[in-house]
């Protein structure tokens, strides 16, 4: 599911499209788009980061759509550290 829905929405011009996106930069395309329009959890954004981005290069504006991927993937990984953080800091009150 999470694939598809992926694969969708990195298909969406609307998405991709430096021309034409809601955000020229792309954690932020990714963080707005993404993260709050479809309200996925970390567990969601980690199987979304998985997804094969290689399966589109042969598809139009494949760089933007793979820098949208990358995106998503370091986005992800802040909010793991973020996390981890915030857990250890809560341990260390205790």
């Amino acid at each position: 599911m999470f694939c598809s829905c992926t694969s969708s929405t990195l298909n969406d011009p609307d998405f991709y499209d430096p021309d034409i996106r809601a955000y020229l930069d792309p954690t932020q395309q990714v963080q707005e788009e993404i993260t709050k329009k479809y309200s996925l959890s970390r567990f969601e954004l980690n199987w979304c980061r998985k997804f094969n981005i290689k399966q589109l290069e042969s598809s139009e504006n494949y760089a933007s759509k793979k820098e949208l991927h990358i995106a998503l993937s370091k986005y992800y990984k802040e909010l793991k550290v973020r996390s981890k953080d915030s857990s250890n800091a809560t341990n260390n009150r205790r």
